[in-house]
């Protein structure tokens, strides 16, 4: 008899007991996966069993890999009774930036790595000519963002009438970015007969109301960050007005105790305005939002460690006391894991 869900966390001690093939199990083996994290103990098994989900999880908690790794196996079952000529988008995964599309992409061939399934990513700021031709020659799994996704449906390139599992990933972050009626359209224009899986930090109203719309008799899961903040690090709100939040943070970084300092913002533009006003005051600053500052860092001997780093990012759940950077062979050329002592984050009051 198969494990129940119901019960499975008085049970779990590795992924093989969570009814995975051995083509996954061995692909988790290589990746040096050993014990499922509490969402993935939580959702495996719920998704194999065709239910819907409501995970209210942080990023962090492995939950990429909490949906990615059922998902692949349904995609393998259902794959092994279709005709390989005829691959039709069966699986259609939807998230707020180019960055979580890239990452959940590679999840996915990391995973799926001994299974015939084709995977692609798409989203905007990038010419869509290889997407499109992607796409016709045929995908199993798509990540997209919203935007790419809803312009190649308009353009007649995208159909999701095949679509048996839909997961929107960052729920509460489509929200905040703004993106919350493109994900309508999508929604309706998914088959009324899919699993879904629904992802999100927060439950505000209109994401609670987004998942009732969505998903049918889900099961609910829910998890606590794998860390908080820690006892050491001092924090504190400055209440300041929006013209004002730049001359403030000049204001700070006069003083010299400030040797280093990771400032977190909303959008790109707001990064490179950002740094340029600190260079202008004499900073030593620097911007770093999506792979652009990748470039910079090969072209260079070495890496140096500036005074203040910018890095765009939304909601950042937790911040680490030092940050790594950590570059994919074969363009790595170095590791530097950078200290910070201090961390700010511009964020808008609502």
């Amino acid at each position: 008899m198969a494990l129940s869900h119901l019960f499975i966390k008085h049970f779990i001690v590795s992924f093989k007991n969570l009814r995975l093939i051995e083509p996954i199990l061995k692909a988790l083996e290589e990746e040096g996966y050993e014990t499922p994290t509490q969402i993935q103990q939580k959702s495996i098994l719920p998704i194999l069993d065709r239910r819907d989900i409501l995970g209210c999880a942080q990023t962090g908690t492995g939950k990429t890999a909490a949906f990615t790794i059922p998902i692949l196996q349904l995609m393998d079952e259902h794959r092994s009774k279709q005709s390989a000529r005829n691959r039709t988008i069966d699986c259609l995964i939807l998230t707020p930036t180019r960055e979580l599309a890239i990452q959940i992409g590679e999840s996915i061939a990391a995973y799926g790595r001994h299974l015939s399934i084709k995977h692609h990513v798409i989203f905007g700021g990038v010419s869509q000519h290889s997407q499109v031709n992607a796409v016709r020659n045929g995908v199993d799994i798509l990540v997209a963002t919203p935007g790419r996704l809803l312009d190649l449906m308009q353009q007649g390139h995208i159909s999701l009438a095949n679509i048996k599992f839909f997961v929107l990933d960052e729920a509460d972050r489509m929200l905040d970015m703004g993106f919350i009626h493109d994900v309508k359209k999508v929604i309706a224009k998914l088959p009324a007969k899919r699993q879904s899986l629904f992802f999100s930090a927060t439950m505000p109203t209109e994401i609670k109301q987004l998942s009732d719309v969505l998903l049918k008799d889900p099961v609910k899961v829910e998890v606590t960050p794998v860390s908080s903040t820690a006892e050491i690090i001092q924090q504190g709100v400055y209440f300041v007005e929006k013209q004002d939040k730049q001359q403030l943070l000049v204001d700070i970084l006069q003083d010299k105790s400030i040797e280093s300092l990771l400032v977190f913002t909303q959008m790109k533009h707001a990064a490179d305005k950002l740094s340029k006003k600190l260079i202008s005051c004499g900073i030593s600053a620097a911007a770093i939002h999506g792979m652009y500052w990748l470039q910079q860092i090969l072209q260079q001997e070495e890496l140096i460690l500036i005074n203040c780093l910018m890095y765009s990012i939304l909601n950042y759940p937790m911040y680490p006391r030092r940050m790594c950077i950590v570059l994919e062979e074969p363009d790595v050329r170095v590791l530097q894991v950078l200290h910070f002592r201090f961390v700010v984050e511009k964020r808008e009051l609502t």
